[in-house]
């Protein structure tokens, strides 16, 4: 079996089933095992980020405010 294959016939499952073998996979991901390093280019991206985010003085949206605008439609 291939990936392809086995992802066809996931997707023929209910959305529940999708969800139970999502969950059961991300469980079996042994954390100590994923390690990955970042390029110099993508260390550099994520620190011009992170100082853009500090720079950026204007207040975050409240949560409850936030989603009465969606429930509004206002956004």
């Amino acid at each position: 079996m291939n990936k392809e294959s086995i992802l066809e016939q996931i997707k023929a499952l209910s959305k529940a089933e999708q969800m139970e073998i999502a969950m059961e996979l991300w469980d079996s991901v042994d954390e100590a095992d994923l390690t990955f390093s970042l390029t110099p280019e993508l260390k550099a991206e994520l620190d011009r980020r992170i100082a853009a985010d500090d720079a950026d003085l204007t207040p975050a949206t409240d949560w409850a405010v936030l989603r009465a605008e969606l429930l509004r439609g206002e956004i």
